[in-house]
């Protein structure tokens, strides 16, 4: 069993990349949802540009009380053979907290150190994928998602995210970049041949 996180910003394509590859391999790809499909109705999930350090924090415990609930039920009795999808990993929340441009690389430093602490006895992905998406493409893609927050079309924060991942990530295990351009099926083909290597 392997455990390949996908990452990217929102509209990235993510979502669409692994119901493709779970649709073209059923017996082999599983998947494992987006945080916020386990935010449960009624509970409203913490803004996403949080005012101080302190609302930060909370965000981050918030998501990490998710990611233990969606590790701890990873499928148990899958084959060998099998690869597990995680739509946005953890590491997705200090990625965030980067794009944001308002805290000290510190502040990232003890994001991260929280995000490992809270999910230590978790499953972990031995490889991140990054769908790699230019600014342009998710503002024309935004168009048609027109209730997504405004942060999520914002050059600068599209660009940092993006950062993170080739630069200043914190985990240990390895990231590829896989560029977000592709339609679904040519992502696909470019996402198998990425985890060959």
């Amino acid at each position: 069993m392997r455990i390949i996180g996908i990452e990217g910003t929102a509209l990235s394509g993510k979502s669409t990349l692994c119901k493709t590859l779970v649709a073209l391999e059923p017996s082999r790809f599983v998947l494992v949802p987006c945080f916020m499909d386990w935010v449960l109705p009624g509970i409203e999930a913490p803004p996403i540009e949080p005012e101080s350090k302190e609302a930060e924090l909370a965000a981050i415990r918030f998501f990490t009380a998710i990611e233990r609930e969606r590790m701890t039920r990873l499928p148990k009795a899958v084959d060998d053979n099998a690869v597990i999808l995680v739509d946005r990993t953890i590491e997705t929340l200090v990625a965030h907290v980067f794009a944001l441009h308002v805290w000290d690389r510190q502040f990232e430093d003890e994001c991260w150190n929280m995000i490992c602490l809270e999910t230590a006895d978790c499953a972990k992905p031995e490889l991140t994928i990054h769908l790699a998406a230019e600014p342009s493409l998710i503002q024309a893609r935004k168009k048609s998602h027109p209730d997504a927050p405004p942060l999520f079309g914002d050059a600068n924060f599209i660009s940092a995210f993006n950062r993170y991942f080739v630069t200043e990530r914190r985990a240990a295990w390895p990231c590829s970049q896989v560029s977000a351009d592709e339609d679904p099926g040519m992502l696909a083909t470019v996402f198998l041949n990425a985890i060959k290597q």
